[in-house]
Formats: structure tokens, C-alpha cells, sequence
């Protein structure tokens, strides 16, 4: 691999100074030498054997020390240490309990270098020693180098290695923004061993942190732990979480500013967390999945605050129904009365489908002209739904277009000239569609007819069906036959009781249901009215019914017939 040098000059316990620290590099060895990148943990009795890469498992390793711009020309002093922004821990010692000595040279790429002896250098020791102290300090961290001219580490300067003493940490961070302070905690250590990875909680006896084996925690501004402005403990007991006061002013801290911060251990890292507030889009919903032309949809969503900052400036939001590669619909809403870290307040509106047939999709999107600084700059939602068409007939009935609201007929047993023009609310005509006039409980000129239900009367039914033409349109003589046993003469009979007199139409096209909106809502008929269907008043004759000399006085002068004959069979 290339050569590295990271050269960083931290105040500790012991006194760096930067000399020649940026010349200097260091790398954890073998015998080879060949650089030892991740060192493994040793897992043991945890009072006794509680260290990384130590020759009972793994080989042993040493320290050794070049130069960038040359040969390495005297000798060192050195140690291995974990460090965080300007906290560091000695975490082995030498032969003689003291920093060991990197005196014997090697080549390496091509350089004369310096190195200690191999199994000389204890990494993460069983017992506190040495001066320089050593601590146990078994955890997993960036592994630096100690480097001094003197036995006791004065006059030292620290040299990043680029090896690791293997694992890592789980833990969590959060921030309050009341007392401006960020909460860190450490829940469970996890570290490469001989045996696998073995993981274990801050408060082990025998593994976890302690007097004699502290961890360095502490937040920084960048994952490495370069800017960690002053956010660093050393900590020497396994309570968690710690907290930080933040290094950002609480006037800074507001919805026009976000930061990050990293959570690290012994330079390895924990979380991180985003500051900073978080207009979002939730619980984005429309009434219906499936809304018929003319009808109303209901939206509904909330502006939440899902950041840890209040929101006080003012923001707008913007809703959109979109179809047909066309918006067909833009509102705006104000969020002016600030918010809270999870605090919300919803909106509500009503649009209403006088639009094409499709899929449409509603759209929401918060802070639209980007008034807040925040931590998704990208807050939106979106539903989708289908709007579809409804049937619109025209009903004429001779010669008299009649709406939905309007009586179709003013009395039952006489002809009528009835006319539909079919088409939707795309403006497709409808042609060819199966109509189908149904009256329930009518007197059908060639009654009476009835539906036995377990030898009961229920009801009489009386069909009639057509097609509509090329135009969606079809011209048909009716007539409603009504209900004589409606009339008022038959008030005190039970017989009323049976009877629930209707007449409608319904449809199908290509195979489809044909949809009315009838009251506002949906629906499979199309109701039409008789005035008075107990009464069979007189109607002054039509002589513009269809087919009327061909057919329509034919066909009753046969039901005449027929009718008469039935009478006969029944008197």
C-alpha cells in the first residue's frame, strides 16, 4: 500500500511538540516486516487476557517508524495509543514497562526505516504499568503511534498508523434543544477476536470501562475526529448516556441552520445526528380510492416538525392534483403560528372531478419557496386515485327533454314517445349500449305476472330492452303500466302493503355497467318518475309515436285480443 503519514500534535498528558512530525510515519508490523492493518482481539479470562494481537492466537507485532523524504537515521522511543480530539490513552509498553525502542533497522519500499522487535511492544496490556502509564484499555480504535527521542515520552509527537485495533460500537446519539446539549450513548462494544465477533455492554466486569480501562467519547464535526471542539471525555465508568453541551450558540441553533454531528469512541464511530428542524408531509390521504365525475374528493394532510428545532419562521405549502399529464388543480396553504419539534397542524380541502377520466395523483409539498433550512429538503407526499366516467342521458319524453329532478311521465296506461340520447362524461357516445327499462310491481298489460316467493306474492316485473344507435341514440314507444291497486280506493286493503312501485333504466356498454349520479352519488340505475301510478288518467292521443300506424296500433289491438281471451278464462 502507499506510504501515510498523518502527523497530529495534541494536548495530553504528555507535552507534543510538532518538530519533525510532518516527515515522520508509522506503521504496526510483523515480521517482515508487513503491515498489520486491523489487530485482533484476544478473548480470554477477562482479568487476565483482555488485549489485542498477542502471540497466543495471533503473531505478535512491533512499531516501526520511516520518513517521507529519506532514511530514518537515529533512533525511537514509541508506544501505541488511542486518541480523540486532544484526549489520547497509552495503550501498550515495552520489554521495560517503559515506551520501547524502534532501534533495529529494515528496508521497507525501499526506504531504511526503524522498528522495534517483534513481541517487544505489548498492545493493550493485562495490567497497568510502565511510565509512560499504560492503561488496559482493551477497546477498538484507530491505533496511533507515540513517537519520542526519550525513554519517558517527553518531547513526543503522535503519528496516525492507519491500523485499527478491531470492532466496533453501537450506541445512539440525540439532542435537546431546550438546554442546547447532545446526549450520547454507548449501549454495547463489539470487537473481532480470536473466537469471532464477541460483543459485550459498557458495565462488563472484566471488559468494560473502568478506572483502569477508560474509553474516549465525545462529538465532533466531522467522522474522523479531527473538529471536535473541546466535546471529548475520557470516561472511567460505564455510566451512559454522556452528555455534551452543544458547541454551536442557541441563538445559531434555529430553522435557518443545520449541523451534523458524529458520535465517536476512541476515534471509531458511533452515530450521528442532524440538528436542525424538518417541515414534513404526513398523513397525506384523499376519501375516496375512486372518485365518479362531478363528485367531490376530500384531501387531508399535516405539517409536521419532525426535527429537533422549533420552526418559527412562516413557510408555505403547496397541494396539486395532477391527471392526464395536466395539473388540474393548485392551492396554497400558510404554516404562520410556528412549530414545535413534533408538533403538527393539518389541512383539509375539497376538490371537485370535473375533469377527464384517469389516474390522478395528489401532491404536497412543504416549504415550496424554501423558507427554512432544514434537515429533507425534499418534503412531499403524494396519493393517487382513479377519477371514471359517469353516463349522461338525455331524456326526452315527447318531444320534452326531462331531467333527473323532473316527473317523466304524468300518468300510467297511456303511450309515450320515448327518446334516450346516450353519451359519458368524456363526450364519447355511447353507441350500441343495452338499455333495459325495469318496472317493479306495475301492471304489465298481460298480467298479471308474479314472482312467488314460498307461495307468497311479492312482486310483478315488467322488462323492456333496446339498443342505442350509431348516435347513442334509441326512440321506443312505452308505456308505464303503473298500479291500479295504488289508487286511493284501495287504501284499507292489505295488498298496498305488498306493493313498492318503481320504474328505471340501466345500461351497459362494451360490456360494462353504465354509472349515473343520481342525489350526488353513484349509481347502477336511472330512476324515472310516474305521477300518479294508481291512476290511469286519460292522455290525449300522440300521433307522433314511433311506428305508430305500423306497429304500435297493431301490437295493441294483439294484447286487446289477447287480453280479452285471458278474461274470458278467468271470469
Amino acid at each position: 500500500m502507499n506510504r501515510k503519514h498523518v502527523a497530529l500534535a495534541l494536548a495530553s498528558s504528555l507535552i507534543f511538540t510538532p518538530l519533525a512530525a510532518a516527515e515522520l510515519e508509522a506503521y504496526i508490523v510483523e515480521s517482515g516486516p508487513e503491515e498489520v492493518e486491523e489487530m485482533i482481539y484476544t478473548w480470554g479470562d477477562p482479568d487476565t487476557t483482555p488485549y489485542y494481537q498477542d502471540a497466543q492466537s495471533y503473531p505478535d507485532v512491533g512499531l516501526m517508524i520511516c520518513r517521507s523524504d529519506g532514511d530514518v537515521q537515529q533512533d525511537y522511543y514509541v508506544g501505541v495509543e488511542y486518541s480523540l480530539g486532544g484526549e489520547s490513552q497509552l495503550v501498550s509498553y515495552g520489554t521495560d514497562n517503559t515506551l520501547e525502542p524502534a532501534d533495529d533497522p529494515v528496508t521497507f519500499e525501499g526506504g531504511l526505516c526503524r522498528m522495534t522487535s517483534i513481541g517487544g511492544l505489548t498492545i493493550s496490556p493485562s495490567e497497568i504499568s510502565g511510565t509512560p502509564e499504560t492503561k488496559i484499555a482493551a477497546f477498538p480504535g484507530e491505533a496511533s503511534a507515540l513517537v519520542a527521542e526519550q525513554v519517558d515520552g517527553s518531547d513526543a509527537e503522535r503519528v496516525e498508523t492507519g491500523s485499527v485495533m478491531s470492532g466496533g460500537y453501537s450506541g445512539s446519539m440525540s439532542y435537546d434543544h431546550e438546554s442546547n446539549s447532545i446526549s450520547l450513548d454507548v449501549s454495547s462494544i463489539s470487537v473481532d477476536s480470536n473466537i469471532g465477533t464477541e460483543t459485550f455492554s459498557p458495565g462488563t466486569d472484566g471488559r468494560g470501562v473502568s478506572e483502569s480501562r477508560p474509553l474516549i467519547v465525545g462529538v465532533c464535526g466531522d467522522s474522523s475526529g479531527d473538529s471536535c471542539n473541546g466535546l471529548v471525555e475520557k470516561k472511567t465508568d460505564s455510566s451512559f448516556p454522556e452528555s455534551f453541551g452543544f458547541d454551536v450558540d442557541e441563538d445559531e441553533v434555529n430553522d435557518q441552520n443545520v449541523y451534523t454531528r458524529y458520535g465517536l469512541a476512541n476515534s471509531k464511530n458511533i452515530d450521528s445526528i442532524d440538528i436542525g428542524a424538518d417541515a414534513s408531509v404526513q398523513g397525506l390521504s384523499v376519501d375516496s380510492s375512486t372518485v365518479f365525475y362531478s363528485q367531490t374528493q376530500g384531501v387531508s394532510f399535516s405539517i409536521s416538525n419532525s426535527g429537533n428545532v422549533p420552526i418559527t419562521s412562516e413557510f408555505e405549502v403547496e397541494a396539486s392534483i395532477t391527471g392526464n399529464g395536466e395539473v388540474v388543480d393548485s392551492r396554497s396553504f400558510t404554516v404562520s403560528d410556528g412549530l414545535e419539534p413534533g408538533e403538527s397542524e393539518s389541512f383539509s380541502y375539497d376538490w371537485e372531478a370535473f375533469d377527464e377520466s384517469g389516474s390522478y395523483t395528489v401532491e404536497v409539498t412543504a416549504d415550496t419557496d424554501n423558507d427554512l433550512a432544514e434537515l429533507n429538503e425534499l418534503s412531499s407526499s403524494t396519493r393517487s386515485f382513479s377519477l371514471e366516467t359517469v353516463a349522461f342521458p338525455e331524456v326526452i319524453v315527447d318531444g320534452v327533454e326531462k331531467s333527473v329532478e323532473d316527473t317523466e311521465f304524468a300518468s300510467a296506461g297511456s303511450p309515450y314517445n320515448f327518446t334516450l340520447v346516450m353519451q359519458d362524461s368524456d363526450n364519447n357516445t355511447l353507441d350500441n349500449s343495452e338499455i333495459t327499462i325495469t318496472e317493479e310491481d306495475g301492471m304489465d298489460t298481460l298480467v298479471p305476472h308474479q314472482r312467488l316467493e314460498e307461495d307468497s306474492f311479492t312482486d310483478m316485473m315488467k322488462t323492456s330492452t333496446f339498443t342505442t344507435d350509431e348516435n347513442g341514440t334509441a326512440s321506443i314507444t312505452f308505456t308505464p303500466t303503473g298500479n291500479v291497486l295504488l289508487a286511493d280506493r284501495y287504501n284499507e286493503t292489505d295488498i298496498q302493503d305488498n306493493i313498492d312501485y318503481s320504474l328505471q333504466f340501466t345500461g351497459t356498454h362494451s360490456g360494462d355497467d353504465l354509472t349515473f349520479i343520481v342525489d350526488e352519488e353513484p349509481t347502477s340505475t336511472y330512476p324515472l318518475e310516474v305521477e300518479n301510478p294508481g291512476s290511469l288518467d286519460e292522455k290525449e292521443a300522440s300521433s307522433d309515436l314511433p311506428n305508430l300506424d305500423g306497429y304500435v296500433k297493431a301490437v295493441m289491438n294483439g294484447v286487446y285480443t289477447v287480453f280479452t281471451e285471458f278474461w274470458g278464462a278467468v271470469t
